[in-house]
């Protein structure tokens, strides 16, 4: 687990910061560039900010609000996904104590998580790097 955070802390802070319009997506180990479909920096008509990546074969969300937070990313059949709550102050994953998914929320986006997948004990590491 900690040569996982130690290599995700690397990956980020050696990313570049992607071209508007766009997002820098490590999943599994593979980077790869995509154009965002929407952004919301803030809430509208009851919908969280938000970020989504809709291409053939891959489907990212990530969704912010002020107590929750969520990634979902849909690829090869599987989907993978996390979600944070704000209790008291605390982020939690599943009652335990964890980070937020979302570290930056501005003009550059940056995200991070472990998505669990639908397989038994499956998990994937993913981390975001957006400009709308």
């Amino acid at each position: 687990m900690l040569t996982t955070v130690l290599t995700l802390a690397l990956t980020l802070a050696s990313t570049t910061a992607p071209e508007a319009g766009t997002a820098q997506l490590t999943f599994g180990g593979e980077t790869t560039v995509h154009p965002i479909a929407d952004c919301a920096m803030t809430p509208t008509d009851g919908v969280p900010a938000r970020l989504l990546i809709e291409e053939v074969g891959l489907t990212l969300v990530l969704a912010r609000a002020d107590h929750v937070q969520t990634i979902s990313v849909i690829r090869d059949n599987t989907n993978w996904s996390a979600t944070r709550m704000n209790i008291g102050g605390q982020w939690t994953d599943r009652g335990r104590p964890a980070g937020p998914i979302v570290q930056e929320w501005g003009p550059l986006i940056r995200a991070e998580a472990v998505l669990a997948g639908s397989g038994e004990g499956a998990e994937r590491q993913v981390s975001l790097v957006a400009r709308c």
